[in-house]
C-alpha cells in the first residue's frame, strides 16, 4: 500500500530532526541530566574486540624496596606487580553474556496525527510538534540514563512495609489527612518507604509482589497516577489491563490488596511492570549491570567475575570498600564519624591520590540533612560550590552545584544530593576511576533502526492482540495507519580503581 507524499514529507522532516537532536554527542548531553553521571567521562579509546573488552587491574604493587645497613649487600630480588583483568562482554544474542545496557526508546505517530499537524486548523500554542516530541523523548532518555547508575537490585522501586492503615482512600494529597480505607475502590493511597522517589513517576505501570508470601505477584500493570515525594505516598489505580494474580483474572478494586497490607501486615515490593514473571522468578528481574548497587555488592557478579570469585585472592582488589553502619540489623543515624571512617578506608587525605578535585560524596535527599550535622561539627568545614576553589572549578567543568567538604581524613571532596541515589546509603566515589564506555566507539551514540520509509520509520500492521482497538483476526498483518521509530543507546559503566570507592550502608533518614 503506497504512502502519500505528504506523509513521507512529514516523516522525513521528523527523521532529519532526529538526526540533529540525537547524533551529535548525545551521550555527553544525556549525562548532564544526572548530578552524579554528568561528572563521569566518556572513554572513546576502549574497544570491544572479539566480543569483549578487557580492563586490566593491579592486584599487587611492586614491593621490592628494602632497607639494609650493609652497603655491599646485593640489590633485592625484583618484585613486579601482579595484574588481573575483568571482561566487559558484548553479546547481542544472550542477555546473560552481555554486560552492556540497551537504553531503548520508541516514537509513534499516525496518519491522522500527521494530517492534523499539517493542517493549521488543528495547531495550537504548542507550536512545533516535531521538536516538542523529540525534546520530551530526549528528556525521558536522559532520566533513565542517569537513573540506571543508581538502580537498586532488580530495579526494585519501593516497599510497602506492611502495617495497619498503610492503604487509605484517595481523598487527600497528604497521607496523614487521608481517610481510612473503606469499601471497594479503584484508586487508593499507599505509603512507601526505602525508596528513591525520583525513580517513580506519574503514569508509570508497576507490578506489586507480596514478599511475605514468597514474592507472589499481587497486582500486574497497576498504574501510578500521582507521586507525592514529600510524604512518600503513591496514588495507585486499577484500570483496564490490571490483573489480580493472587486471586486470578482482572482486578476490579483494591479490597483484597488492602486486606493483605493493612490486616495481615504483608510486605509488598514494587517493580517496573514486566520486570519479573508472574511467579516472582528472581532471575528475570531487570538488573542493570555495572550500576552502583551491582558494583558495591560482592554477592552479585560483576562483568564476568562470578559471585564465588569476587572474594578470592585474584579478584579481591576488584571489590570496593563497604562500611555497614547498622547495629544489630537496625539502621542507624548518620554521624560525622561515618564520614571519617569512609575517608580513612579509602585514604583520600594521605597524599597518595593527586586527583583530589574529582572526589564526590553522593547521597539521597533522605540523608542530605547530614550536611547540617557536618557544619555543626567543628572538625569539618562545608562551603557552597562557588565559595571554594575546588567547587568553583567543578561547577565550570560539569555544573556541580553542591558543597565542598574538607576534613583531615577526607581532604577536599565534593558533596552532592542526587534524588536518584539509593535510599539508606552514602557513596564516596572517586570519579576519575569511573568511565562510561560504548561497544562501538566513534560511531553514533544513539542509533535508530533503519526504517522502511523516510529513513527511520516503520509502518505497523494490525494485530488483534496488540492494537488499541481489538480488530478481528482476519485483519492481522494488514498495514495500519500508524508509524513508529525505534532507537537505542548502548553503554556500560566501568571502574578502574574500585578500592578508591566506599559505600556506607545501614543508614536511616533521621538525625
Amino acid at each position: 500500500m503506497a504512502v502519500s507524499d505528504n506523509v513521507i514529507a512529514y516523516l522525513t522532516s521528523w527523521s532529519d530532526a532526529f538526526e540533529q537532536f540525537y547524533r551529535p554527542g548525545v551521550g555527553d548531553y544525556l549525562k548532564r541530566f544526572g548530578k552524579t553521571t554528568r561528572a563521569i567521562s566518556k572513554n572513546p579509546k576502549r574497544r570491544v574486540i572479539g566480543g569483549s573488552m578487557e580492563v586490566t587491574m593491579k592486584t599487587r604493587k611492586n614491593r621490592s624496596a628494602r632497607l639494609t645497613t650493609d652497603l655491599m649487600a646485593p640489590p633485592p630480588d625484583a618484585g613486579p606487580g601482579a595484574y588481573t583483568t575483568y571482561k566487559v562482554r558484548f553479546d547481542h544474542t544472550t542477555p546473560a553474556s552481555n554486560d552492556f545496557s540497551a537504553l531503548q526508546i520508541g516514537f509513534q505517530t499516525s496518519w491522522y496525527d500527521i494530517k492534523k499537524k499539517a493542517d493549521n486548523t488543528f495547531k495550537d500554542s504548542a507550536g512545533d510538534f516535531i521538536r516538542q516530541d523529540i525534546e520530551d523523548g530526549l528528556e525521558d532518555v536522559a532520566e533513565e540514563f542517569a537513573g540506571s547508575f543508581h538502580y537498586p537490585a532488580n530495579a526494585k522501586l519501593a516497599t510497602i512495609t506492611g502495617a495497619a492503615d498503610l492503604v487509605k482512600l484517595n481523598d487527600s494529597d497528604l497521607f496523614d489527612s487521608a481517610s481510612a480505607f473503606t469499601g471497594t475502590v479503584a484508586e487508593c493511597l499507599v505509603k512507601v518507604d526505602k525508596s528513591a522517589m525520583a525513580h517513580l513517576g506519574d503514569g508509570d505501570l508497576v507490578d506489586i509482589y507480596n514478599a511475605t508470601e514468597g514474592d507472589n505477584m499481587e497486582l500486574r500493570a497497576c498504574r501510578i497516577i500521582n507521586v507525592n515525594a514529600v510524604d512518600y505516598t503513591l496514588v495507585l489505580s486499577i484500570e483496564t489491563g490490571t490483573t489480580l494474580l493472587d486471586g486470578g483474572g482482572a482486578a476490579a478494586n483494591f479490597t483484597s490488596f488492602e486486606a493483605k497490607v493493612n490486616d495481615d501486615n504483608d510486605v509488598m515490593h514494587l517493580y517496573h511492570s514486566g520486570s519479573f514473571e508472574e511467579d516472582g522468578s528472581p532471575d528475570s528481574g531487570a538488573t542493570i549491570k555495572g550500576c552502583l548497587n551491582n558494583f558495591f555488592d560482592p554477592s552479585t557478579d560483576w562483568f564476568n567475575i562470578a559471585t564465588a570469585n569476587r572474594l578470592n585472592a585474584t579478584y579481591r582488589t576488584l571489590n570496593p570498600v563497604r562500611i555497614d553502619a547498622s547495629a544489630g540489623g537496625s539502621d542507624v543515624q548518620l554521624t560525622g564519624d561515618h564520614f571519617r571512617q569512609a575517608g580513612e578506608a579509602v585514604g583520600w587525605a594521605n597524599g597518595s591520590y593527586l586527583d583530589t578535585d574529582s572526589r564526590m560524596i553522593v547521597m539521597n535527599r533522605d540523608q542530605y540533612r547530614a550536611v547540617n550535622l557536618l557544619q555543626a561539627d567543628s572538625g569539618m568545614t562545608v562551603l557552597p560550590a562557588l565559595q571554594s576553589d575546588v567547587g568553583n572549578k567543578m561547577n565550570k567543568a560539569f555544573g556541580f552545584d553542591g558543597w565542598t567538604l574538607h576534613d583531615p581524613t577526607l581532604g577536599s571532596v565534593l558533596l552532592t544530593v542526587d534524588d536518584m541515589a539509593a535510599y539508606g546509603v552514602i557513596d564516596f566515589l572517586d570519579i576519575p576511576s569511573w568511565e562510561y564506555v560504548e561497544p562501538f566507539p566513534g560511531g553514533a551514540s544513539f542509533d535508530f533502526l533503519p526504517g522502511q520509509m523516510a529513513k527511520i520509520w516503520h509502518r505497523t500492521h494490525y494485530n488483534s492482540a496488540s492494537t488499541a482497538q481489538n480488530y478481528n483476526a482476519k485483519y492481522d498483518g494488514r498495514p495500519s495507519k500508524e508509524f513508529e521509530a525505534q532507537g537505542e543507546q548502548l553503554y556500560a559503566w566501568i571502574n578502574t580503581a574500585p578500592k578508591r570507592n566506599v559505600r556506607i550502608m545501614g543508614l536511616d533518614s533521621t538525625l
